[in-house]
């Protein structure tokens, strides 16, 4: 194949045999925390340049061992970018969703909430499309209203309906105001 990929054992070192060992000691057990690796055609491979052992099946998805866990490498077929899924693979333009790797190259879109003037507390969620980015914070309105105490102001009656919430296609969010969410503000934005 080439000079810095093998999956020849007889080029293994006894590192390398070492590593091979745990990946295949962890695949298909409860170790095993791939969500999107194929187990048809699994191989040992190691890259002679980088020293890495790793796990390659038919569609040339990668596994690696990371904190004594086998799990997904993904690599962005646009840009490059690559990492272990989680921590090193996330960032605003690459993540793992239910359908599987997010590219840089996909359309993508985030939505969260924050009190003007403070960072916000909590994750910035991400969306495959406008649509789900919407009913994201739609969901995250209703469930702030069903906390209001009767006789509460709300500028919307509930339920919530999007049509109230996004007319035109804006994606400005009124403020919710009142004391109870101390004037959270709510964004969609594509990325």
């Amino acid at each position: 194949m080439s000079d810095y990929y093998t999956e020849d054992l007889s080029r293994f070192g006894h590192r390398e045999r070492q590593m091979a060992a745990e990946l295949l000691a962890a695949f298909g057990t409860d170790r095993d925390d791939t969500e999107h690796f194929d187990n048809a055609g699994v191989r040992v491979a190691f890259n002679l340049n980088s020293g890495y052992v790793f796990l390659v099946n038919e569609e040339y998805d990668v596994a690696v061992m990371v904190g004594g866990r086998l799990v997904d490498f993904l690599t962005c077929p646009e840009c490059g970018h690559e990492g272990a899924r989680g921590e090193d693979w996330t960032d605003d333009r690459h993540w793992v969703d239910d359908d599987g790797p997010v590219y840089c190259s996909d359309e993508t879109w985030m939505a969260g909430w924050n009190m003007p003037g403070y960072m916000p507390e909590v994750e910035v969620e991400r969306f495959r499309d406008g649509e789900s980015a919407l009913d994201y914070v739609t969901a995250e309105l209703e469930r702030v209203w069903q906390g209001l105490e009767p006789g509460d102001p709300a500028e919307f009656s509930f339920p919530v309906k999007r049509t109230e919430l996004w007319e035109n296609g804006s994606t400005d969010i009124p403020n919710t105001g009142g004391d109870h969410d101390l004037g959270v503000n709510y964004w969609v934005e594509q990325v």
